[in-house]
């Protein structure tokens, strides 16, 4: 079982893991542009 300060350190890790993923989401929000063909071409090779 873990320490109650390992839970801590890994809750706070998580949190600030999470908080970078949501910043780079909002950067990223609108810059990316509408992808143009055919998926089911591409991976027919597959």
């Amino acid at each position: 079982m873990k320490t109650a300060l390992a839970i801590v350190i890994e809750s706070l890790r998580k949190r600030v893991r999470l908080a970078r993923q949501a910043r780079v989401l909002k950067e990223l929000k609108g810059s990316v542009v509408e992808w143009e063909g055919d998926l089911k071409e591409i991976c027919k090779d597959r």
